[in-house]
C-alpha cells in the first residue's frame, strides 16, 4: 500500500485552510466590471504582492516588480498605496 507524498499532504492542508472567496463588484443581481476609464469600480481591502512583468524584446529585457495595498476607509472610500521598480537591462546596439 502506497503512502501519500509530502506534496499531497501540503496540497490537502492548503485546500483545507483556504477561506471562501466572495465576488468583488457584485451588488444584488448586478455586476460592475472594471473598464478602461475606471480601473476598479468597487472599494475593498486588497494586497497585490508581488506583481512581476518580464518582457524580452529586440532592444533588451525589461522587468517590472510592483506591489500595492488597498484599504477600505468607508463603504465608498478607499486608499491605495503602490510602488513599481523598473530595473532594465539593455543589449548594446553595436558590438
Amino acid at each position: 500500500m502506497r503512502r501519500p507524498s509530502v506534496s499531497a499532504w501540503i496540497l490537502l492542508l492548503v485546500a483545507l485552510a483556504a477561506e471562501p472567496a466572495f465576488a468583488h463588484g457584485i451588488v444584488g443581481k448586478r455586476f460592475f466590471p472594471s473598464t478602461l476609464a475606471i480601473e476598479d469600480p468597487t472599494v475593498s481591502d486588497e494586497l497585490s504582492l508581488p506583481s512581476v512583468l518580464h518582457i524580452k524584446g529586440p532592444e533588451g529585457k525589461e522587468t517590472t516588480l510592483g506591489a500595492e495595498f488597498s484599504k477600505t476607509i468607508t463603504p465608498s472610500l478607499g486608499v491605495s498605496i503602490g510602488a513599481d521598480i523598473y530595473p532594465a537591462v539593455f543589449r548594446p546596439l553595436f558590438r
